[in-house]
Formats: structure tokens, sequence, C-alpha cells
């Protein structure tokens, strides 16, 4: 049968935007925030332009930037981008912000303009438009670090659900395949969750991917994979992928890692300042120890704890 060159032309062009799709970022949006990361680079506006012009140009500029200190084996870039609309602000970084910076929002229109358009800048994962009101039926969720480090445990699965448990201060991650999806809520942001989605053929090209870094992590011993001062520390419950973290300073895993080393799993000594009930930016971590300056609402300053009031 002969195929003419026009539409020759046509399934070309459509094989070649499903193969780029399949191979690059995805730009996955993953939240909204009133404040910055502990750790951050500025990006400078591409020639020509004063400023940024969104959130998916950002996410570009950290995808493509070299990162002199990457968090995550096999990696050369940043995990996260930051964009704010009104000033076109790029910022390329590694770390994701606590749950106590999150706020509303959607892509590309975060409730308040001055907030940060968060984007997990390397992932196979594509975000369903909407988020939602509760946890999808067929998913069990667990602790985890961030969005991008969801995204790594569940790279051969065909969903992964990230949920920003506001009353708990903690992130929780769930990778399977959704059942029925609850109600949608009106907007994403604290207590909400988010639902990406895999084609079979990503979470399959996920599963080798996995297993190929798996076997580094075998093979090396894990300080090996950090630059000095730097721990690895794994990314969820009962992981491998691991992260570098700075625990003498990382206000998300201060004094140790939340979730074990890949040696050591058993060994969760680190703590988040926040999930001890201190305000938003009064808490910081300085030689392995959280200083907290103020608490929440419900909660009492005592030697430098927060401390939950009882009774009304």
């Amino acid at each position: 049968m002969m195929i003419s060159s026009s539409r020759f032309s046509v399934l070309g062009l459509l094989w070649l935007v499903s193969f780029l799709r399949l191979c690059s970022a995805d730009n996955a949006f993953c939240g909204c925030q009133n404040s910055l990361t502990s750790s951050y680079i500025t990006m400078n506006p591409p020639s020509g332009q004063t400023r940024y012009n969104s959130a998916t140009q950002c996410q570009q500029v950290c995808y493509t930037a070299s990162n002199p200190t990457p968090a995550v084996v096999g990696r050369t870039n940043y995990r996260h981008s930051m964009y704010r609309a009104t000033d076109g602000q790029c910022l390329c970084t590694d770390k994701y912000p606590s749950v106590a910076y999150q706020s509303n929002g959607m892509p590309d229109a975060c409730a308040n303009p001055a907030d940060y358009d968060n984007r997990i800048v390397q992932t196979t994962f594509i975000k369903y438009p909407d988020c939602y009101a509760g946890t999808p039926a067929g998913i069990v969720m667990s602790g985890i670090a961030g969005p991008d480090s969801c995204s790594i445990k569940c790279a051969s699965s065909l969903n992964m659900v990230f949920w920003m448990n506001a009353a708990g201060g903690n992130f929780q991650c769930g990778c399977g395949t959704v059942g029925t999806f609850p109600a949608k809520s009106a907007t994403c942001g604290p207590d909400t969750y988010f639902i990406y989605y895999h084609t079979v053929a990503q979470a399959s090209q996920g599963l080798s991917r996995r297993k190929a870094r798996d076997e580094l992590v075998r093979r090396h011993k894990p300080k090996a994979l950090c630059p000095k001062g730097l721990t690895a520390c794994l990314v969820h419950e009962g992981a491998s992928a691991f992260e570098c973290v700075d625990t003498q300073n990382d206000i998300d895993s201060c004094g140790g890692c939340l979730y074990g080393t890949p040696d050591a799993p058993e060994l969760t000594n680190g703590v988040d300042c926040y999930t001890s009930g201190a305000a938003l930016g009064a808490a910081t971590c300085s030689d392995g120890v959280c200083n907290i300056t103020q608490c929440r609402k419900r909660y009492e300053l005592r030697d430098g704890s927060c401390i939950r009031r009882t009774g009304r």
C-alpha cells in the first residue's frame, strides 16, 4: 500500500511528538508556596528578556541548569523550579518547602500572585488538571519528603498521589492504580490530593530506571554518593532511592534522616522542625538542632520546644 508524502509527514510528526513527550521533563505542577526554601539559586532572565514569562520557562531553565551538588543520584540538574508571577523571578532548588509554607492555587494561577508556582523539574508523570478532596480508592499513603521523592518512589506505577497533610505537618505519597476518583477540590493546596498519571510505556521505563539506580546504590557506600558534609537519606520508608541532605542545617531533616540511610534504614533520628508546632517562619535548624522562637495556636513555647496546650 502506498502512503502519500503528506500522510507520512503527519504520521511522522505525531510519532515525534509522542516520542518527545515520553522522553522530556513533564513540568508537573506541585503546588504554590508563600515562602522560599532554605537553599536555592536565582536564575538570570534569558538573553533579551528582563524577567521570566511563565512557570514553564522557569522549569525548562532549571531542567537544563547544571547543579554542582545534585541531590538525586544519576541527575545533574535541580529537583524543583519556583516561579513568581508578580516579578517574573525564577529559582532552582533541591528543596521542597515545608507544609507550613504551602498555599492555594492552580497551575499558572496561584491564589496570591506573589506566591511561587512550584514544578517538579524532571518527571515522566503528568498531573490531572484538578486536585481532589480525599484519598483515591486503591491507594495507600505513607510519609515522603516531597513530590519529587514521590515521583521517584512511584516510577514504575501508573499513578502517583501526593498529599499535603496540613494537620499532621507532613507530606504523604501513594503509588499504584487509582480506582475511584474522590470529589474534586476547588483548588490545589494544603489538605488536597495531587494525582498524576503514567502511560503504560512510561511506567515500564520507570521500572528499568529504578532497577539501574538500585544497582548503583548497592555497589557504592552511601557516603561516597554524596558530597562532603551531606548525608545519603532515604526518600521514604522502605526505599532504596535517596537524596543528599545537610542534616546539620536542613529544617526538614534536622539532626539526621527522617527515613534512615541506605545502609541503616532503622536510623530515623531526623526531625522536621515544623511538625513540632512551630509557627510559620519561626524555626531554623543549626548544628542538627531545631531552634524555635514562636509556636502555632494551641501550642506554647517551653525551653525551646512547642508544647500542645491541654483543655481549651
